[in-house]
């Protein structure tokens, strides 16, 4: 059993998830927010609860934890994202249960780059990464910057994740 956390499921992801679905016994945890972003549901997906605590629709806090204990899960694969301030107290009750927590993601801010030696939320994000059980990167580049800081065979690339097959067939056509 996985569950894939995201703050939204955002249509052009579907195919990659309808991919694990089809392989998987996989359930996507989920909110709704206005950011005009396309989202969807799925059958096997489940939107849940959160708390906007700022303007910034990133910032919120996901209520994942009474789903967690209903489908006692082996993985979770949760969006590597600071403004999720729900996620430090699931890395906990994975440590505590047992269950395997998988951050996704950048890995850091793209715009600021990374550094943990001046930056409060890059400590945060190392700290959460090194807590995790193994950290996706959406490309080479934030594997890269964080193979000096956690143990690498904690670090792997899963190219952003997107079903790329589909995408090469509309760009031949």
């Amino acid at each position: 059993k996985i569950i894939c956390v995201q703050r939204i499921f955002t249509e052009y992801r579907k195919p990659i998830f309808d991919r694990l679905s089809e392989k998987y016994d996989i359930k996507v945890l989920h909110s709704e927010n206005s950011s005009g972003i396309n989202q969807i549901n799925t059958r096997y997906s489940s939107l849940i609860k959160k708390v906007q605590f700022t303007d910034n629709p990133t910032n919120v806090f996901l209520f994942t934890l009474k789903c967690i204990a209903k489908i006692k899960p082996k993985v979770i694969i949760h969006e590597n994202s600071i403004g999720i301030a729900s996620l430090p107290f699931l890395i906990l009750y994975c440590r505590i249960k047992g269950i395997k927590i998988i951050l996704w993601g950048h890995g850091y801010n793209r715009f600021s780059g990374f550094n943990p030696q001046k930056s409060i939320l890059d400590k945060v994000r190392l700290l959460y990464m090194k807590f995790s059980s193994a950290n996706l990167f959406y490309g080479q580049e934030g594997r890269n910057k964080m193979k000096n800081f956690i143990d690498k065979d904690k670090l792997f690339v899963a190219q952003n994740t997107l079903d790329t097959d589909y995408l090469l067939k509309i760009k031949e056509k």
